[in-house]
């Protein structure tokens, strides 16, 4: 009887720990920090979040009806997110499309931040601006939310975080330094990496945005072929630019043929 009350206790000991094995291992998955791309998709744009003037709002009602630049921070963050705060702040001088065509929106992933932190870092960062002291507030929106529309709207644009407490018990949060970009809609259109922007590539994101149309991020080459159109609210192709280039390519290859056939002779 003894045995087999051991044996008994022995496997109930092996199944706890297959059983904390297997928890282990879905919080491993469930933590995985990145961009888990959801192109195509319709962002939970009913979520709820609070703006840095204490209004409660949809996301839908701060887009506004326009293409928008989201990206997701937290307003005490010690890394990346103060550089990507300036990346935006550069990005927006820099654009050349109408006021009344973007909204960029910056959504604190920390449900402790507050509507204060939220203004005082909209302060920081328009203060900084150089090229256009005068930027509307109204244009790039710092909001603050509960756990519940954070995750909600995180989850949707496939951005996954993870936070983390340090033996002070100082919070911190492991994130990606992402720009999602959504149609009027609210359809994903495009994620732009990085934490410098290019002034081409999201111009252009907002353009494709405008029209629903879903897409990679551009070469860099194509600058060289298009140009934006404020008027028509679209980029043109620059047929002269290719005209020119290939003219110049063909009056350098005669060059050299001169050149070297000359020297044969």
């Amino acid at each position: 009887m003894k045995k087999i009350l051991l044996l008994l206790v022995i496997s109930l000991n092996i199944f706890a720990s297959d059983a904390n094995l297997d928890n282990e291992s879905v919080k491993k998955e469930e933590v995985k920090v990145g961009v888990y791309e959801r192109l195509g998709e319709i962002a939970s744009v009913n979520s709820i979040f609070t703006t840095e003037t204490g209004e409660k709002k949809t996301i839908k009602e701060l887009m506004n009806g326009r293409s928008t630049i989201v990206s997701l921070n937290y307003y005490k963050c010690p890394g990346i997110c103060t550089t990507q705060f300036a990346a935006v702040a550069s990005l927006v001088e820099r654009l050349d499309v109408p006021l009344d065509q973007f909204q960029v929106l910056t959504l604190s992933i920390e449900p402790k931040d507050t509507p204060q932190d939220a203004l005082d870092k909209q302060r920081t960062f328009f203060d900084s601006m150089i090229l256009k002291p005068n930027f509307p507030k109204d244009k790039w929106r710092f909001l603050v939310g509960e756990q519940k529309n954070i995750t909600e709207f995180a989850n949707s644009v496939g951005i996954k975080y993870k936070k983390q407490v340090d033996k002070d018990g100082k919070i911190n949060y492991l994130h990606p330094g992402t720009l999602v970009v959504l149609s009027p809609s609210g359809k994903i259109t495009r994620y732009i990496y990085g934490l410098s922007y290019s002034q081409f590539d999201v111009q252009l994101a907002l353009v494709e945005a405008d029209e629903g149309r879903v897409n990679a991020t551009r070469v860099q080459a194509l600058k060289l072929c298009f140009a934006y159109d404020a008027t028509a609210k679209k980029y043109i192709f620059q047929w002269e630019k290719i005209v020119g280039g290939l003219l110049f390519a063909g009056v350098l290859l005669f060059f050299l043929y001169l050149l070297f056939t000359g020297r044969k002779k």
